[in-house]
């Protein structure tokens, strides 16, 4: 039986073309709806085995063993005693040893670990950060991905209808039934969907560029997760509920904070100088001599007294970025509960509009054109209608799991969410 749309085209094969259109963000879209507990541990072990592979994670780690090392050193950073040996084979030879011991009477020792130990907490807290920069990157390139390998799959269907009315338009047209003006909109109607589908093509050549660049390297495309239409619900707690002292961005700055403090400490305590006691013992004229020594640095030339001044003013740097940071983070969060609500509202009004069974759709289109009360130029109009919607609605199911994964960032959950699948 043929299509009274485009005669010449089975009804069946007709149906396909349009449908494969429309079907692709109906409630029974073919990827995963939604993220069960099987979703997330699939998930949760394909971002582990990303990250322990992810250069900028494997660098900040080392940064943290490093500063793990230099802190140990510190706490035993005590000066080595010198060892002097004196022999004079002179009329009265002179046989003597001696040792020198610096005395750290300000406690520059404990200052240096400190010091130290502060430092090693900066390169944890970074390491927290480029842990979940990269989460948060590599999880809205996967939703990213999800959502334009729907969006290339309508760009293909796109074009198989516009190429299959072009041809149709063609034939009418050679039997006078279509006009010139009529079919040059389909021609343009057909290039236009060749151009939806090469930037189609190009957006997602781009994100498989971006995901192959921070996932492993046995982690194959058809291994990566697909995000669904599901979104998940905010915490009742989405605002006031998790403290912005424990985002990673707060965590470094506060970090710095503590140690600009303890390298102020530190500094104070260089500028007290180190008395060096020393013991002599051996034998001259061969009687037994033994002795003691005191000295004391005197700061004359150096008081070290820009040192001070240099750190106090690193101190200031930190305790104002510290409160930069602070309210940029209360602000990204705002930014992302209000960015997150509005998309999520947008894609629950979508999904809640009664949904128009497609082929009836297709089917009174084609009556309408058969009867006359349509014309072809018309019924472009309203299929590009239909999917330039569809098309919109993909992006906005994007843009809403990007938001999701933005709120995550901003309220530190990510690893939560990875682990619970959930967030009360």
């Amino acid at each position: 039986m043929e299509s009274f749309l485009f005669p010449g085209i089975p009804r069946m094969r007709h149906a396909v073309l349009i449908c494969a259109c429309m079907t692709l963000l109906s409630h029974q879209a073919c990827l995963a709806d939604s993220l069960d507990d099987s979703d997330i541990a699939t998930l949760r072990s394909f971002v582990a085995e990303a990250l322990e592979a992810n250069p900028s994670v494997r660098a900040a780690t080392a940064e943290v063993d490093a500063s793990a090392a230099m802190a140990s050193a510190a706490a035993r950073s005590f000066e080595n005693p010198e060892l002097s040996i004196e022999y004079e084979d002179a009329e009265a030879r002179l046989r003597l040893i001696g040792v020198d011991q610096t005395l750290d009477i300000a406690g520059k020792r404990r200052a240096r670990a400190v010091a130290a130990k502060e430092r090693m907490v900066v390169a944890e807290a970074h390491l927290d950060r480029v842990r979940r920069a990269f989460l948060r990157q590599l999880l809205s390139d996967l939703a990213a991905h999800s959502g334009l390998v729907r969006r290339d799959a309508l760009a293909d269907a796109r074009v198989g209808t516009m190429a299959q009315l072009t041809e149709f338009s063609r034939q009418r047209h050679a039997a006078g039934d279509v006009s010139l003006l009529e079919l040059n909109l389909a021609v343009l109607a057909s290039a236009e969907a060749g151009f939806y589908k090469a930037d189609s093509l190009v957006q997602l050549a781009e994100v498989r560029e971006r995901l192959r660049a921070r996932v492993a390297p046995s982690q194959r495309e058809s291994t990566w997760p697909v995000f669904g239409e599901s979104l998940p619900a905010l915490p009742r707690d989405a605002v006031n509920g998790y403290p912005l002292s424990d985002l990673p961005d707060v965590r470094v700055a506060s970090a710095r904070v503590r140690a600009a403090e303890a390298a102020l400490r530190l500094m104070r305590r260089d500028r007290v100088p180190d008395p060096i006691i020393g013991l002599v013992a051996g034998r001259e004229e061969g009687e037994d001599v033994f002795g003691v020594s005191l000295s004391v640095p005197i700061p004359i030339l150096n008081s070290r007294s820009h040192e001070v001044t240099a750190s106090s003013a690193d101190l200031v740097v930190a305790q104002q970025e510290l409160d930069r940071v602070r309210l940029q983070a209360r602000a990204r969060l705002g930014m992302a509960l209000q960015r997150f609500s509005a998309v999520s509202t947008a894609w629950a009004a979508w999904r809640g509009v009664e949904q128009v069974d497609l082929e009836s759709n297709a089917a009174l289109l084609e009556s309408l054109w058969s009867a006359g009360e349509l014309g072809t130029a018309e019924y472009l109009v309203h299929l590009e209608e239909v999917l330039e919607v569809n098309s919109k609605a993909l992006e906005l199911l994007q843009k809403s799991w990007d938001a999701w994964f933005e709120y995550l960032a901003a309220s530190g959950r990510i690893e939560m969410w990875l682990t619970l699948g959930t967030l009360q």
